[in-house]
C-alpha cells in the first residue's frame, strides 16, 4: 500500500480487523497481508504515533465472494468437446474462467452473477469437475459440478454380416 507519513510502528486495520502482517518499506510504502473478512468493501486505515488516516475512496479494499457452482447442463458430452454448458451458481463475474478438469473451457460467456456458458474442451472418457475461478477464488468441488465425457461408440464386428432383404436376422 502507498501513502505518506508511514513509520515502522504503523498498524493497519481492514474494516475492524487488524492486518495479519505489516512490513514497513518506506515512509510512503507498507506491505500488508489482508486478514480474513466477509465479502464486501472495507476501509483500510493506518495508525501511527501521528494519528490515524482518514477513511476515503482511495483506501477501499474489496473482499470478493468465492464463486459456487450449483448445477451444470448438460452434464455430459462427447470426447471431442464443443458442448455448450450452462453453469449455474453464484459469485460469477465478467472475468470468470471455467475449467473442465484441468483444461480451460474453449469459450466462456458471462450471462450474470449466477449464470455462465462455457464450451467444453476435448477430454478423456469419464467424469471431470467443472470449476469457476474469479478474483474471489475457485469454486469448491461438489456433486453439482460433474461433467462426463462420453466415449464415441465403435463397432468392431457384426455376426452374421449378411441377411435376407426382409430383415429379421439377429446380429451380435
Amino acid at each position: 500500500m502507498t501513502g505518506s507519513g508511514f513509520t515502522a510502528a504503523s498498524t493497519v486495520v481492514f474494516g475492524t480487523t487488524a492486518a495479519s502482517t505489516v512490513t514497513y518499506v518506506s515512509a510512503t510504502s507498507l506491505t500488508v497481508t489482508a486478514p480474513a473478512h466477509a465479502a464486501g468493501a472495507v476501509d483500510v486505515v493506518v495508525t501511527t504515533a501521528g494519528g490515524t488516516s482518514a477513511a476515503s475512496s482511495a483506501d477501499l479494499y474489496t473482499y470478493n465472494t468465492v464463486p459456487a457452482v450449483t448445477a451444470i447442463a448438460p452434464a455430459a458430452g462427447p470426447l471431442v468437446g464443443g458442448t455448450v454448458v450452462t453453469v449455474t451458481g453464484s459469485g460469477f463475474t465478467a472475468a470468470s474462467t471455467v475449467v473442465f478438469g484441468a483444461t480451460a473451457a474453449s469459450a466462456v460467456t458471462y450471462v450474470n452473477a449466477t449464470s455462465l456458458t462455457a464450451t467444453s474442451p476435448a477430454g478423456s472418457a469419464g467424469p471431470v469437475a467443472v470449476m469457476v475461478t474469479t478474483a474471489g477464488g475457485t469454486s469448491a468441488l461438489s456433486a453439482a459440478d460433474v461433467f462426463t465425457y462420453n466415449a464415441v461408440p465403435a463397432v468392431t464386428a457384426i455376426a452374421p454380416a449378411a441377411g435376407p432383404l426382409a430383415g429379421g436376422t439377429v446380429s451380435r
